[in-house]
Protein backbone atom coordinates (compact mmCIF):
# COMPACT_ATOMS: atom_id res chain seq x y z
CA UNK A 1 0.00 0.00 0.00
CA UNK A 2 1.43 3.36 -1.03
CA UNK A 3 0.08 6.56 0.43
CA UNK A 4 0.39 9.29 -2.20
CA UNK A 5 0.78 12.82 -0.87
CA UNK A 6 1.35 15.84 -3.09
CA UNK A 7 4.77 17.30 -2.25
CA UNK A 8 7.36 19.13 -4.29
CA UNK A 9 10.79 17.59 -4.78
CA UNK A 10 13.41 19.46 -2.77
CA UNK A 11 17.17 19.67 -3.19
CA UNK A 12 18.71 17.00 -0.96
CA UNK A 13 15.62 14.76 -0.73
CA UNK A 14 16.32 11.03 -0.72
CA UNK A 15 13.99 9.44 -3.25
CA UNK A 16 13.16 6.30 -5.20
CA UNK A 17 11.84 6.08 -8.77
CA UNK A 18 8.85 3.77 -9.20
CA UNK A 19 7.72 2.83 -12.69
CA UNK A 20 4.11 2.77 -13.76
CA UNK A 21 4.84 0.58 -16.78
CA UNK A 22 3.31 -2.51 -15.22
CA UNK A 23 1.98 -2.06 -11.69
CA UNK A 24 1.13 -5.76 -11.50
CA UNK A 25 4.72 -6.88 -12.27
CA UNK A 26 6.20 -6.83 -8.76
CA UNK A 27 9.67 -7.79 -9.99
CA UNK A 28 10.28 -4.50 -11.86
CA UNK A 29 9.10 -1.61 -9.69
CA UNK A 30 12.05 0.63 -8.69
CA UNK A 31 15.07 2.00 -10.54
CA UNK A 32 18.13 0.29 -9.06
CA UNK A 33 21.72 1.55 -9.44
CA UNK A 34 24.45 -1.08 -9.54
CA UNK A 35 27.39 0.91 -8.21
CA UNK A 36 29.78 -2.02 -8.62
CA UNK A 37 29.73 -1.78 -12.42
CA UNK A 38 27.79 1.41 -13.25
CA UNK A 39 24.79 -0.37 -14.71
CA UNK A 40 21.11 0.05 -13.87
CA UNK A 41 18.31 -2.40 -13.34
CA UNK A 42 14.96 -2.71 -11.65
CA UNK A 43 14.13 -4.00 -8.16
CA UNK A 44 10.94 -5.17 -6.45
CA UNK A 45 11.31 -2.91 -3.39
CA UNK A 46 13.29 -0.11 -1.78
CA UNK A 47 14.51 -2.34 1.06
CA UNK A 48 17.98 -0.87 1.69
CA UNK A 49 19.48 -4.15 2.87
CA UNK A 50 18.66 -5.92 -0.41
CA UNK A 51 18.30 -3.04 -2.90
CA UNK A 52 20.35 -0.08 -1.66
CA UNK A 53 20.69 1.15 -5.26
CA UNK A 54 17.02 2.14 -5.23
CA UNK A 55 17.89 5.07 -2.95
CA UNK A 56 18.85 8.32 -4.69
CA UNK A 57 19.68 11.85 -3.54
CA UNK A 58 18.19 14.71 -5.58
CA UNK A 59 20.45 17.67 -6.43
CA UNK A 60 18.92 20.79 -8.00
CA UNK A 61 21.04 22.95 -10.30
CA UNK A 62 20.66 26.71 -10.67
CA UNK A 63 19.09 26.24 -14.13
CA UNK A 64 16.26 24.18 -12.57
CA UNK A 65 17.53 20.80 -13.81
CA UNK A 66 18.23 17.88 -11.47
CA UNK A 67 20.95 15.30 -10.89
CA UNK A 68 20.33 12.04 -9.07
CA UNK A 69 23.11 10.54 -6.95
CA UNK A 70 23.03 6.86 -6.12
CA UNK A 71 23.09 6.17 -2.39
CA UNK A 72 23.90 2.49 -2.87
CA UNK A 73 25.76 0.79 -0.03
CA UNK A 74 28.75 -0.01 -2.25
CA UNK A 75 30.46 3.33 -2.82
CA UNK A 76 32.33 3.56 -6.11
CA UNK A 77 33.53 7.01 -7.15
CA UNK A 78 33.33 6.01 -10.85
CA UNK A 79 29.59 5.28 -10.68
CA UNK A 80 27.53 7.87 -8.85
CA UNK A 81 25.08 9.88 -11.02
CA UNK A 82 22.24 8.76 -13.30
CA UNK A 83 23.33 9.52 -16.87
CA UNK A 84 21.66 9.38 -20.28
CA UNK A 85 23.70 8.74 -23.42
CA UNK A 86 21.78 10.48 -26.20
CA UNK A 87 24.01 8.98 -28.90
CA UNK A 88 23.11 5.37 -28.07
CA UNK A 89 19.96 5.61 -25.94
CA UNK A 90 21.71 3.86 -23.06
CA UNK A 91 21.61 4.84 -19.39
CA UNK A 92 24.29 4.19 -16.79
CA UNK A 93 26.03 5.76 -13.82
CA UNK A 94 28.81 8.33 -14.21
CA UNK A 95 31.37 9.84 -11.84
CA UNK A 96 30.39 13.48 -12.16
CA UNK A 97 27.73 15.85 -13.42
CA UNK A 98 30.40 17.94 -15.13
CA UNK A 99 31.15 17.99 -18.87
CA UNK A 100 31.23 15.71 -20.81
CA UNK A 101 28.49 13.96 -18.78
CA UNK A 102 25.70 16.44 -19.59
CA UNK A 103 23.23 13.53 -19.64
CA UNK A 104 23.37 13.64 -15.84
CA UNK A 105 21.09 16.69 -15.95
CA UNK A 106 17.33 15.91 -15.95
CA UNK A 107 14.02 17.73 -16.00
CA UNK A 108 10.83 16.29 -14.52
CA UNK A 109 7.83 17.24 -16.66
CA UNK A 110 4.48 16.27 -15.15
CA UNK A 111 2.60 13.86 -17.41
CA UNK A 112 -1.15 13.66 -18.00
CA UNK A 113 -1.52 10.78 -15.50
CA UNK A 114 0.13 12.81 -12.71
CA UNK A 115 3.44 10.95 -12.88
CA UNK A 116 6.65 12.47 -14.24
CA UNK A 117 8.89 11.82 -17.18
CA UNK A 118 12.62 11.71 -16.50
CA UNK A 119 13.78 13.85 -19.42
CA UNK A 120 17.48 14.20 -20.17
CA UNK A 121 18.78 17.73 -20.56
CA UNK A 122 21.94 16.59 -22.36
CA UNK A 123 23.77 19.19 -24.47
CA UNK A 124 23.81 16.55 -27.21
CA UNK A 125 20.10 16.58 -27.98
CA UNK A 126 18.75 13.66 -29.96
CA UNK A 127 14.97 13.52 -30.40
CA UNK A 128 15.11 9.71 -30.57
CA UNK A 129 16.53 9.40 -27.03
CA UNK A 130 14.91 11.75 -24.51
CA UNK A 131 12.96 9.99 -21.70
CA UNK A 132 14.10 7.26 -19.30
CA UNK A 133 12.14 4.10 -20.05
CA UNK A 134 11.86 0.63 -18.54
CA UNK A 135 10.59 -2.24 -20.64
CA UNK A 136 9.10 -4.79 -18.26
CA UNK A 137 8.46 -7.15 -21.17
CA UNK A 138 12.19 -7.54 -21.82
CA UNK A 139 13.43 -8.26 -18.32
CA UNK A 140 13.25 -4.71 -17.04
CA UNK A 141 15.73 -3.34 -19.57
CA UNK A 142 16.34 0.40 -19.38
CA UNK A 143 17.02 2.94 -22.09
CA UNK A 144 15.83 6.20 -23.59
CA UNK A 145 12.73 6.74 -25.72
CA UNK A 146 11.57 9.65 -27.85
CA UNK A 147 8.24 10.25 -26.12
CA UNK A 148 6.16 9.40 -23.06
CA UNK A 149 3.20 8.50 -25.31
CA UNK A 150 1.85 4.98 -25.74
CA UNK A 151 3.34 2.40 -26.12
CA UNK A 152 6.18 3.74 -23.95
CA UNK A 153 4.39 3.41 -20.60
CA UNK A 154 7.76 2.71 -18.97
CA UNK A 155 8.52 6.43 -19.27
CA UNK A 156 5.97 7.20 -16.54
CA UNK A 157 7.61 7.43 -13.12
CA UNK A 158 6.51 8.21 -9.60
CA UNK A 159 9.11 9.91 -7.42
CA UNK A 160 8.77 8.45 -3.95
CA UNK A 161 10.23 10.55 -1.12
CA UNK A 162 12.10 8.28 1.28
CA UNK A 163 13.78 10.94 3.44
CA UNK A 164 12.86 14.62 2.98
CA UNK A 165 15.88 16.95 3.12
CA UNK A 166 13.96 19.39 5.30
CA UNK A 167 13.56 16.95 8.19
CA UNK A 168 16.04 14.15 7.61
CA UNK A 169 13.40 11.80 9.01
CA UNK A 170 12.18 8.86 6.89
CA UNK A 171 8.81 9.79 5.40
CA UNK A 172 5.59 8.05 4.61
CA UNK A 173 5.68 7.34 0.88
CA UNK A 174 4.78 10.48 -1.03
CA UNK A 175 4.31 11.33 -4.69
CA UNK A 176 5.92 14.28 -6.46
CA UNK A 177 3.58 16.93 -7.79
CA UNK A 178 4.49 20.26 -9.38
Amino acid sequence: FILALAVALQDGDQVAFRTHASPSNAQYQYLDAHTGDGSLGMAPSTDYTSYSGTHWKAHKFSDGSWAFESLGSIHNSQYIYLDANTYTGAVALKSTTDYPFTGTHWSLPTLSDGNVGLKTMSEHANSNFVYLDVNVNTGGSLGLKSTTDYPFTGTHWEIVTLVPAATGIPAATSKLAD
